[in-house]
C-alpha cells in the first residue's frame, strides 16, 4: 500500500492480472480456448502498460511483491480456461502464505472475467457469491 493508504476492509478480485511475465503453464494451455484473453495481447498489453520498465518490477506485477503488512480478506475468481488461471492460483498461495484470509473459486469451464457475460447463469452466482463475501466483510454478518 502507498504510505498513508486505509487498508480496505475486504477485496474481491475477478481474475487478476497479477504477472505481466506471463509465466505460467494456463498461459500457453489456455491460448484459444479463452474467448476473452489470448497470450499475444497479453504480451502486447503488458509491453504498453509497462512503459519499457521491467515485467518483473513489483509495483507492475503484485504477484512479485513482498507482502508484509495484514492484509485483508481476499475473494478471487478465475475460470479453468482463463489464461490467467495459473497466476490467479498462485497469488492465492502467496497472499496465504502472508496470512491472508483466501476464498478462490475456480469456475470450471469458464474464462477470464466469465462475469462480464450476464448471459450465464454462472456468472450471476459469481457475483451474488462476491456481493456475499464482501456484505460479510463489510458488515460483520
Amino acid at each position: 500500500m502507498e504510505a498513508g493508504a486505509a487498508m480496505p476492509v475486504a477485496v474481491a478480485l475477478l481474475s487478476p492480472w497479477s504477472d505481466l511475465t506471463h509465466e505460467g503453464d494456463s498461459h500457453h494451455s489456455n491460448d484459444g480456448r479463452d474467448p476473452t484473453l489470448t497470450l499475444d495481447l497479453a504480451r502486447q498489453a503488458a509491453l504498453i502498460y509497462s512503459g519499457g520498465r521491467d515485467l518483473a518490477h513489483p509495483g507492475l506485477s503484485p504477484l512479485r511483491a513482498a507482502w508484509n503488512e495484514p492484509l485483508p480478506p481476499v475473494m478471487i475468481t478465475t475460470g479453468t480456461r482463463d489464461l490467467l488461471l495459473d497466476q490467479n492460483k498462485t497469488l492465492a498461495t502467496v497472499l496465504k502464505s502472508a496470512g491472508a484470509d483466501v476464498t478462490l473459486r475456480v469456475w470450471d469451464d469458464l474464462w477470464h472475467v466469465f462475469e462480464f457475460y450476464d448471459e450465464l447463469p454462472e456468472a450471476d452466482h459469481s457475483l451474488r457469491d462476491i456481493a456475499a463475501f464482501l456484505r460479510r466483510h463489510l458488515h460483520g454478518s
